[in-house]
C-alpha cells in the first residue's frame, strides 16, 4: 500500500489530474455511500477541490517508485481522506478540519484509517510549528476514539480531567458546521 498527498488539488493540478483525482475518490465512495454526499471533496462543484488536503491510499505498485520497472500490480484506490483549513475568527492558530475520510469494504478494519491521518498529519504539522487546533465529527464513534488517541491536549477527552486553559474557543468548536461541507 502506498499513498499520495495533494495539497490543494484544485489549484494546483491541471484539471484532467483534478478530474482523475475527483474519479478515484468517487469510486472509493460509491463502494459504501449510498448515495454518495455532493458535498466537502466529492461535490460537483468546480471548486470542490481547491481547499482541500487529500491523503489518498492505493493498493498495488507505486508507478512513482517502481525503479526496477516491475508494474507488478497497476495501483487501485482504496480509501482517502479530505481535510480543509477552516477561517476561524480571533482565532491565533490554524484550523484543520479533518473532513470527510473513506475506505472500500475490503480494507476496512485493517488500521488504515490511522495510516490515511498518519500521512495527513506528516504533511501539515511541519507548516505549524507552533501547533494548530483540529476539529473532527464523525459518524463512527471510534473514529473519535482514534482522533483522541493521536492528538494532543484533545478537548473534551474523558480520559483526562477538564483544564479550561486547554479548552479551545469557542469559535472553533463551531467552526466546522457548513462550512467544512463545501
Amino acid at each position: 500500500m502506498f499513498f499520495r498527498f495533494y495539497n490543494q488539488p484544485g489549484r494546483n493540478l491541471p484539471q484532467e489530474k483534478q478530474r482523475e483525482l475527483r474519479n478515484e475518490l468517487l469510486t472509493i465512495a460509491q463502494t459504501c455511500l449510498h448515495p454518495v454526499p455532493d458535498y466537502q471533496c466529492l461535490s460537483s462543484r468546480p471548486d470542490a477541490l481547491e481547499n482541500k488536503l487529500i491523503v489518498v491510499a492505493y493498493n498495488g505498485t507505486d508507478p512513482e517508485n517502481d525503479e526496477a520497472g516491475t508494474k507488478e500490480q497497476p495501483p487501485s484506490a482504496v480509501g482517502f481522506t479530505s481535510a480543509m483549513y477552516l477561517d476561524v475568527p480571533d482565532v491565533e492558530h490554524a484550523v484543520l478540519h479533518t473532513g470527510l475520510t473513506v475506505a472500500v469494504p475490503a480494507v476496512q478494519r485493517t488500521g488504515i484509517l490511522a495510516h490515511l491521518f498518519s500521512q495527513l498529519f506528516l504533511h501539515v504539522m511541519p507548516l505549524h510549528p507552533d501547533g494548530m487546533w483540529v476539529t473532527t465529527l464523525a459518524a463512527v464513534l471510534s473514529s473519535l476514539v482514534q482522533s483522541e488517541k493521536v492528538l494532543y491536549n484533545t478537548y473534551p477527552c474523558p480520559a483526562t480531567p477538564e483544564n479550561p486553559s486547554l479548552s479551545p474557543p469557542p469559535a472553533t468548536a463551531r467552526a466546522p458546521g457548513d462550512r467544512a461541507r463545501n
